[in-house]
């Protein structure tokens, strides 16, 4: 038994050990994706103005812009052209922009006129915090952001690994979802439209590990105990690192209060007066985690410069623009509402909405960002109580996207699913079922918890089909659909052999005297 825990773990190491020497070897570490370099270069502006113009958190001065574009670290027009470059080539030279960001917090700073800007609205300020990480651990430069990824998901792993080091089920279901983001990092992130590891919309993936952990918690019923703990809180910590940088990680939070909730009811249904006591003994993993991510969130807005919301600027992600960007996802947008938005693509969507409705309703003030959001939301209401069956069918059109892009993903790993993998998964297979009949492992364990996999994973893509159908914003839910059919068909095999060993013994039973 030990030798095929031993086995689990060890998979779990090597296919995140593939996924990182995979990137490494394509130049993912290198590279700022072309949807993400905006974030990236706030965030070096917010760590510059913090440190030499001693701003609170997420705010870019105008001082901190002026350096980082002497020194190049900039994709305006006239920053490329003064340095010679394109967009593509300032995004793939490595050495430019390393060179670059070590000289401009080397450099004095020069005067500031006292302007500001938020670093939130079109993606989350939190993003600094990872960064800030990255280059206090591993330098000013930008590797740091792939080795950091890879170093919080390693030691999510292995918190989860050393804690469920007796539960092969449990090993197993995280080295399904090791081989699945295995997958996606070595044949789909350009599937994705990720381009690189290196964006910051991959960031949410660390809090499935973390989902795992608390998943098994409850579900096995772990007392609170010094161990249980200890291996929790630094869980807690990657959660709530993950969510700060890409909102969209908080999808788990939702996740762990519904399993909580769910557990309740059913515990209700069967013991009529179930005690607040008893609530805490088996949710409390769940509270700690959560009371981790209160707990960034709380140091998040009291450490943000307090001069944010009177420039107009905002810090956390908007909400009302991203809806109104899903509108062009219909097939019918060019034939009936192209025209109206001037024809424009993309963001400028939503820029050419607003344009209209601030000249409809003769409104000239200035266009802030708190503003724009605003304006977004009033076209975006205006948008769907006039034309609602076509909002209906967008919802129905992304749900078919969303459809046809995992059955595509599913279908491809399946096909080249390693058989290495698969005759790990038979053996800790086999490994459970001999652990059921000797009632150190449960079915019902096992279903349940494959059950609530495949919820996660629809859960992650509710998300995202409630707000826009991005490509890039599919990875949580791809990997979690990938690693539920892999976990489903280990379940298939271990409730198989519950059934046919049942059979056996009912076969083998005497029969009752007549």
């Amino acid at each position: 038994m030990r030798g095929v825990s031993t086995a689990l773990v060890a998979s779990v190491v090597l296919l995140i050990a593939i996924a990182f020497r995979f990137g490494i070897d394509r130049g993912d570490d290198t590279l700022v994706p072309n949807r993400g370099y905006g974030q990236f270069m706030d965030a070096i502006c917010g760590l510059i103005s913090m440190e030499k113009y001693g701003t609170g958190r997420y705010v870019c001065t105008s001082g901190a812009t002026a350096m980082m574009k002497a020194v190049g670290l900039s994709y305006d027009d006239d920053t490329l052209a003064l340095f010679g470059k394109t967009l593509p080539e300032w995004l793939s030279d490595t050495a430019f922009l390393n060179n670059a960001i070590r000289a401009a917090f080397s450099r004095a700073a020069p005067p500031w006129d006292g302007q500001l800007r938020g670093n939130g609205w079109g993606a989350d300020s939190g993003y600094m915090d990872f960064v800030e990480l990255s280059f206090a651990l591993f330098g000013k430069k930008v590797e740091a952001l792939y080795l950091n990824f890879f170093l919080l998901l390693f030691i999510s792993s292995m918190l989860f690994c050393a804690q469920f080091s007796e539960r092969h089920f449990a090993i197993f279901t995280l080295a399904a979802f090791a081989y699945a983001l295995c997958f996606c990092f070595c044949y789909n992130l350009n599937d994705l439209q990720l381009v690189s590891a290196n964006s910051p919309r991959l960031l949410s993936i660390l809090a499935i590990p973390v989902l795992l952990h608390v998943m098994f918690l409850i579900m096995y019923g772990y007392p609170q105990s010094t161990k249980t703990v200890l291996l929790l809180i630094p869980q807690g910590l990657i959660l709530t690192i993950a969510g700060d940088a890409r909102s969209l990680a908080y999808w788990a939070l939702i996740a762990i209060a519904i399993l909580c909730g769910a557990f309740i009811v059913v515990s209700r249904s069967r013991h009529q007066r179930l005690r607040l006591r008893d609530m805490w003994l088996r949710c409390w993993s769940g509270v700690l985690v959560i009371g981790c991510a209160a707990f960034g969130m709380t140091i998040g807005a009291v450490t943000a410069d307090a001069r944010i919301a009177s420039t107009g600027t905002m810090r956390l992600h908007s909400l009302w623009e991203p809806l109104y960007y899903d509108l062009q996802l219909h097939p019918d947008w060019k034939l009936k509402y192209a025209a109206l938005h001037h024809g424009a693509t993309g963001d400028g969507t939503t820029f050419a909405a607003v344009e209209n409705y601030r000249e409809l309703h003769h409104i000239s003030d200035p266009l802030t960002q708190v503003n724009f959001e605003k304006y977004t939301r009033a076209v975006y209401i205006d948008f769907v109580l006039n034309d609602p069956w076509y909002m209906i069918e967008l919802k129905y059109y992304n749900l078919i996207t969303m459809f046809n892009c995992t059955q595509s993903f599913l279908i491809r790993m399946w096909k080249n699913l390693n058989w290495r993998f698969g005759l790990l998964g038979a053996i800790a297979a086999v490994t459970v079922l001999v652990q059921i009949r000797n009632e150190a492992e449960r079915i019902d364990k096992v279903t349940w918890s494959a059950a609530a996999l495949g919820f996660f994973s629809l859960l992650a893509a509710g998300e995202i089909w409630a707000t826009v159908v991005d490509m890039d914003l599919l990875a949580d839910s791809q990997i979690l659909a990938m690693s539920a059919t892999l976990v489903a068909a280990f379940w298939l095999v271990v409730a198989g052999g519950v059934v046919i060993g049942h059979m056996a013994s009912d076969r083998d039973r005497p029969s009752a005297a007549i």
